[in-house]
């Protein structure tokens, strides 16, 4: 039979408590986007579908500069439906192009946009510029 001394025995509780306790605050310090790379924090999506009004989408967009001001990485997502499709075959990257337009130097495109066969749905990441 083995005695431990009460104190150690405290102590080693103590400790790995507080061992937990940091790496709990870390991780939420992590997704609250508290530093990091880049990859590390939060990432927002802005949905847009294509031939979308110009005060729709300016008012969007400039939410969207005001999250990358605060260094956070965001996604922008494009759909088209079918039908806006046969009147205008590149309505996503018209749209695209708009959006690039009105963001101009304030975010760094991280990837080219991403399609679907059908150029019906497009992707892409941006990410905030070293100015």
């Amino acid at each position: 039979m083995r005695l431990v001394v009460p104190s150690l025995a405290v102590d080693l509780d103590r400790h790995l408590y507080e061992r937990k306790r940091r790496a709990a605050k870390a991780s939420s310090a992590k997704k609250r986007g508290g530093g990091g790379a880049i990859s590390d924090r939060p990432l927002k999506e802005y949905k847009f579908r294509a031939g979308i009004a110009d005060h729709d989408l300016r008012r969007k967009t400039n939410g969207m500069l005001e999250y990358l001001g605060r260094g956070h990485a965001v996604r922008v997502t494009l759909t088209a439906r079918q039908r806006s499709l046969k009147d205008d075959a590149d309505a996503i990257s018209t749209t695209l192009d708009r959006v690039r337009e009105l963001v101009g130097d304030k975010a760094v495109e991280a990837r080219g946009m991403k399609a679907n066969d059908r150029n019906s749905y497009g992707s892409l990441l941006l990410h905030p510029s070293k100015k």
